[in-house]
């Protein structure tokens, strides 16, 4: 029918305009010419329609019909009476078309039974995959309880010896500060909701803002929020020329919610805990915890979610454990392998050899042409920059510093 409807702009007044299918139903049966007018290019439909176009009438005016061959003579059809003739032969034809197409093709459930049945088959699923293919079947993922993110360890052994060896039907529920299962319940649904609703209460306990996901049915991980993005291990590198005392003033890119809250709760908080920072200047920390590792991951995961791309550990305890440039101003974090400021080839070799060198002042600075110049391991800020600087000069020209330890930087 759409096709139908782009052709009738294509007829003169007065005349019918039909596409190639209609054509050859109709052409035998009629005392009529068409003309054919080619491949013709309509709106909404893809692909050129070959059409015919049949003239009513001498006024009509419109391209002559090809000459008929030599025939007994009838009587021709009056001008009044071709109308609704051909009108009523196309809507036999198109009638007739999508039966055929519906009972070889698209009825429900009723394969064609003719000796082409197989390959009528063939075609038609082929078409199908083509317009939809088909889903990758996600494969069920083992519960192991030491990669469960966000909870503490003393949890994770609690899954491990209580929760595994328990009867179905058991759920598993999971936040950023407590989890949470059930077992032995009528069915899995009953115990997903058992689940969901024993981790809220620990939440309302706490007074936690917090949210309960479904982690685990039985022994097969169900949680849709996926892995938090972690920086590669190990988390944590101290290096004594590089810790400084805790002081949230000193932290840059922090916003003004996230300073206050980690002047205000972070440093007042007992130890063993840890604070990470994302690019936009979100923290996260966790304090009081069994050990300083464990602080460590629940905030890198947690920080990390909450951002979409892995987080900087900044501070352990009462430390700040990254260098903080002071000549410099931080501008975000620095990411070697998509810098644009370093030439495309150098890219990969400046992320391993940053990532190859986790303590001391590192720096790197790029000149004209974006071929880079790096210090490494140095013992001071001012030792990186000028061995940085260096480096670059011996291979580019108008050199500068781009990045002093985990930080993108720029001129003060």
């Amino acid at each position: 029918m759409n096709i139908a409807a782009r052709l009738e702009g294509l007829a003169k007044p007065g005349g019918l305009c039909v596409s190639r299918t209609v054509y050859e139903q109709v052409s035998n049966k009629m005392s009529v010419q068409f003309a054919d007018i080619g491949e013709q290019e309509v709106k909404n439909i893809p692909s050129p329609v070959h059409a015919y176009t049949l003239t009513l009438g001498s006024e009509a005016g419109g391209a002559p019909a090809p000459a008929a061959p030599t025939r007994k003579p009838t009587a021709p059809a009056t001008p009044k009476l071709i109308w609704p003739i051909a009108i009523a032969a196309a809507s036999v034809a198109v009638i007739a078309i999508v039966a055929i197409v519906y009972f070889l093709a698209v009825r429900p459930g009723t394969p064609p039974t003719t000796s082409a049945g197989s390959t009528q088959t063939a075609r038609t699923d082929a078409a199908a995959e083509r317009k939809s293919p088909p889903r990758p079947v996600r494969q069920a993922e083992p519960l192991v309880p030491e990669t469960i993110p966000f909870i503490t360890d003393r949890e994770r052994a609690a899954i491990r010896s209580d929760y595994l060896p328990a009867p179905e039907h058991k759920a598993l529920a999971i936040s950023i500060a407590r989890a949470a299962f059930t077992s032995g319940q009528k069915d899995d649904e009953t115990a997903k909701t058992a689940a969901l609703d024993n981790c809220q209460r620990l939440l309302d306990a706490i007074n936690s803002k917090a949210r309960c996901d479904l982690y685990a049915v039985g022994d097969s991980v169900v949680y849709s929020r996926g892995r938090p993005p972690m920086p590669p291990e190990p988390w944590i590198n101290r290096d004594p020329a590089i810790d400084r005392p805790f002081a949230a003033k000193d932290i840059p890119l922090l916003n003004d919610n996230a300073r206050a809250s980690a002047d205000n709760r972070y440093a007042q908080a007992r130890s063993p805990k840890a604070l990470a920072m994302s690019q936009q200047g979100t923290i996260a920390f966790y304090v009081r915890q069994a050990s300083l590792d464990e602080a460590a991951r629940r905030a890198l995961e947690s920080c990390g979610t909450g951002a979409g791309v892995p987080c900087l550990l900044v501070a352990l305890d009462d430390q700040l454990v990254v260098p903080i440039p002071t000549s410099m101003k931080v501008v975000g974090l620095f990411h070697a392998a998509g810098n644009p400021l370093i030439a495309p080839d150098a890219r990969e070799s400046v992320a391993q050899r940053l990532a190859n060198a986790p303590t001391g002042w590192n720096a790197v600075a790029t000149g004209a042409g974006g071929r880079p110049g790096l210090a490494l391991k140095a013992t001071s800020e001012q030792a990186a920059v000028d061995g940085a600087l260096a480096d670059c000069a011996r291979q580019d020209r108008n050199c500068r510093v781009i990045a002093i330890g985990p930080f993108a930087v720029e001129p003060i």
